[in-house]
């Protein structure tokens, strides 16, 4: 099953994109201090943005991959919500 674009992501969760392929376990998430909710928000951008560039390489989309690739360590919010729906949007 496709997982939604608005989905609430547990801990080591495997999604689907929209062309059936799995995503990497879904990074850990602690909220129990600000600092370390700082890092969860961090690894989250950084899966996102690297699940859309695999996804882009296995498509074949060399314009998308360039960019996830240019935006892998500093995504910008427009950055992550092109990944998200790169991969999710239905």
């Amino acid at each position: 099953m496709r997982t939604k674009q608005n989905h609430q992501w547990q801990t080591g969760e495997i999604g689907e994109t929209k062309t059936g392929r799995k995503t990497t376990p879904f990074p850990k998430i602690d909220l129990s201090s600000n600092r370390k909710a700082i890092n969860t928000l961090k690894r989250k951008n950084k899966w996102l943005m690297e699940n859309a560039l695999t996804e882009a390489t296995k498509r074949g989309d060399r314009l998308a991959r360039i960019m996830f690739l240019a935006n892998l360590n500093d995504p910008q919010q427009a950055d992550l919500d092109l990944a998200n729906d790169y991969l999710f949007e239905l």
